[in-house]
C-alpha cells in the first residue's frame, strides 16, 4: 500500500507540476533554461572530459514585451520580490498582496494519504498590480520545483546529455540558491519580501537571509540597494509578535545589537520584521482566529511595502 501511495503521489506530482507550469506559463519573466557545459579535466588529472548539468536564465519572450511596449516612460516601474525556500508559501502571499481582480499564481493542493502538495512555482514568474501600479515577482524556491519541472519534450535531447536526473536537481536547487534568486532580486527589485518558515528571533533565520545578502552582493557589482521585509510564515501564537513594530524590533535587539547593523546598511536600506499565523488556525479557548489576524497583518504589511517603494522613488 505504501508504494502504491508513494507511485501515485510521484505520477501526480508530476501531472500537478505540468498543471501549475502552464498556468504560470502567460505570466513567466524568465526561464531556467539546461544548459549542460562540456567540462575539461584539470590539468594533470586522468578524468575524462564530460557533460555537467548547468543553468542559463533566458527572458520569456512570448511575455514581458507586450509589458514593455505597453509601460509608459513616464510611470516608475516599481517591482517587489517575494523569495524564500521552496513551500515558504511565496505564491500564496503574492496572492494575498494582489488586489482580488488581478490574475494570481496558481496554487494546487491534493491530499494523497496524508501528503500535501502545495505551490510548485516554476522559474521566475511577473504579476501585475495595476491598481498601485506594481509588478510582484514570484521566485521559484531554493530548492527547486518538486517534483523537477524540467521533463519538457524540447529540452528532453539537451537534458540527456546528462542522464542523471539527480544531479540535474542538484545544480538547479544550486543555481537558485547561490545565483539566480538573489542576484535577480536584489537587482530589479525594490522592495524585497524574505519568507520563511524559521523563527525570525532563531539564528536559521539570520543565516537564511545572510546568505541571501551575501550571494546577490557576491555576484552585483554596483546596485541600488532595496528594502528587505522579513515574513516569517505559518507563526504559531505562542511565537508571535503579530505588531510588526515589535517584531521588527525584537528582530534587531536579537541579530543586530548596537554597532552590528554596519554591513546590513549596505546590503539593504531598510529592514521591517512581520510574523503571519496559519490562517486556518482556530483556538477557542483563547479566542484567537488565525483567518482574521492574517488578514490584518496581510494589510499592515501591504502599507509596509507602498511605503517602502514611496521612499524609493524620492
Amino acid at each position: 500500500a505504501a508504494s502504491s501511495t508513494m507511485e501515485a503521489f510521484g505520477f501526480a506530482g508530476h501531472g500537478l507540476n505540468k498543471m501549475c507550469d502552464e498556468a504560470d506559463s502567460k505570466h513567466r519573466l524568465l526561464h531556467l533554461t539546461p544548459t549542460p557545459v562540456w567540462e575539461l579535466p584539470a590539468r594533470g588529472s586522468n578524468a575524462q572530459a564530460e557533460w555537467v548539468p548547468a543553468y542559463a536564465l533566458s527572458p520569456s519572450t512570448t511575455v514581458w514585451p507586450d509589458h514593455v511596449r505597453n509601460a509608459s516612460a513616464c510611470d516608475p516601474a516599481r517591482v517587489v520580490g517575494v523569495v524564500g525556500a521552496t513551500s515558504a508559501g511565496k505564491s500564496w502571499l503574492v496572492g494575498k498582496l494582489l488586489e482580488d481582480s488581478a490574475p494570481k499564481p496558481s496554487r494546487l493542493e491534493e491530499h494523497f494519504d496524508g501528503v500535501v502538495l502545495q505551490s510548485m512555482t516554476s522559474d521566475i514568474n511577473m504579476y501585475p498590480d495595476d491598481q498601485h501600479e506594481v509588478y510582484y515577482l514570484d521566485f521559484e524556491g531554493t530548492y527547486g520545483t518538486q517534483p523537477l519541472q524540467g521533463s519538457m519534450e524540447e529540452l528532453i535531447d539537451v537534458m540527456a546529455r546528462v542522464p542523471d536526473e539527480k544531479s540535474w536537481e542538484v545544480k538547479r536547487r544550486q543555481s537558485l540558491k547561490e545565483c539566480f534568486q538573489p542576484t535577480v532580486a536584489y537587482l530589479t527589485c525594490n522592495v524585497v519580501v524574505f519568507l520563511t518558515r524559521e523563527k525570525l528571533v532563531c539564528s536559521r533565520a539570520m543565516e537564511e537571509c545572510e546568505h541571501f545578502a551575501h550571494a546577490a552582493n557576491g555576484r552585483v557589482v554596483s546596485a541600488l540597494p532595496p528594502a528587505l521585509i522579513l515574513v516569517q510564515n505559518c507563526c504559531r501564537p505562542s511565537e508571535g509578535l503579530f505588531n510588526p513594530e515589535q517584531c521588527t524590533a525584537a528582530f534587531k535587539r536579537t541579530h543586530l545589537p548596537q554597532g552590528t547593523a554596519g554591513s546590513w546598511h549596505g546590503y539593504f536600506r531598510s529592514v521591517d520584521c512581520f510574523c503571519i499565523p496559519d490562517e486556518h488556525l482556530v483556538c477557542k479557548r483563547s479566542g484567537f482566529d488565525g483567518e482574521e489576524v492574517s488578514k490584518q497583518i496581510i494589510e499592515k504589511l501591504k502599507k509596509a511595502i507602498r511605503d517602502r517603494l514611496e521612499e524609493d522613488l524620492r
